[in-house]
């Protein structure tokens, strides 16, 4: 079956626009997961110094759990660059042409580092979390008080 060159040229338009739509997908994905990260991150300083200033477990742990979703914010953006990245290599030929070399910057290696910072902190917090009574309270509002049963 013969296309003519309108119909070729249509098709190969579709297709190119296809493939930079899917590419403009996984962009959109990175901003929209850099947004959320840095939304997260000063609520997650905040409770972190929150949690210094009142030593009571639950702040600790909320810390923890926001420095976690800082870590699956970034990991998911990474995650989503090296998709792309494989998949423009493999669709998009103007991109990345035949024998052309193809390195990670180091952009790309802060983006693990931070990863690993933020998933280091939440794994402190939540391990120095820990409930602590009586003589071993920080201050006087871990010690529970003395309960009178009765009159």
């Amino acid at each position: 079956m013969r296309c003519s060159t309108k119909e070729w040229i249509n098709m190969s338009l579709s297709t190119v626009f296809g493939l930079v739509l899917k590419s403009a997908d996984y962009q959109r994905t990175q901003v929209s997961f850099s947004i959320i990260s840095m939304l997260l991150l000063p609520m997650a300083i905040f409770a972190s110094f929150y949690s210094f200033k009142n030593h009571r477990y639950m702040f600790k742990r909320l810390a923890a759990c926001l420095y976690f979703l800082l870590a699956i914010t970034v990991l998911v953006v990474i995650e989503v660059v090296i998709t792309c990245v494989s998949y423009e290599k493999v669709s998009v030929i103007y991109h990345h042409p035949k024998n052309s070399t193809f390195s990670y910057g180091y952009c790309f290696y802060a983006g693990w580092t931070v990863f690993l910072v933020y998933l280091v902190t939440a794994a402190l917090f939540l391990a120095y979390s820990r409930k602590r009574k009586g003589d071993k309270a920080l201050d006087d509002e871990d010690m529970d008080d003395e309960h009178i049963m009765g009159r």
